[in-house]
């Protein structure tokens, strides 16, 4: 819920996610931006992945740098988590979308799908975590020596 108030701080709330704020519509604004570059960084990564040349275990490699730079890329602990979970959810998702190729028709596969692609978003959430933290601590270090 946004509350504008005559220079007073205010709570913005968006997906769980709430801060105390001057100024919430340009904070809101840059939340989801950072919410829409996890969606669409998933989705990208998700589309492509089945066509890596080397399909194996190797594939995650860059699934986990580039939630480590989604989690760089976040302010906020909630905010690395949330976009961490939905990043790694739209990248599992959209994977075994793009890699079907069962028999069965692909609506009767959506819930499964799903399903594991919590795994994916769990796996979204530490990478994502992992890359505030590292953030977090380089801050703190440049600060601290000079």
């Amino acid at each position: 819920m946004v509350s504008m108030t005559s220079g007073n701080p205010v709570n913005t709330n968006v997906g769980g996610i709430s801060c105390w704020t001057k100024k919430p519509a340009i904070d809101l604004l840059k939340t989801m931006a950072r919410i829409m570059v996890a969606i669409a960084l998933g989705c990208l990564l998700g589309i492509t992945s089945p066509y890596y040349l080397f399909l194996n275990w190797a594939s995650v490699i860059p699934w986990g740098i580039f939630g480590f730079g989604l989690g760089c890329y976040c302010r906020t602990k909630q905010e690395s988590a949330f976009a961490g979970f939905l990043y790694g959810f739209a990248l599992g998702f959209v994977f075994l979308i793009a890699g079907y190729a069962g028999r069965a028709s692909l609506l009767s596969r959506l819930a499964p799908f799903a399903l594991l692609a919590l795994f994916s978003a769990v796996c979204g959430v530490i990478a994502a975590f992992v890359g505030f933290i590292a953030r977090k601590r380089l801050i703190s270090r440049r600060a601290t020596s000079g």
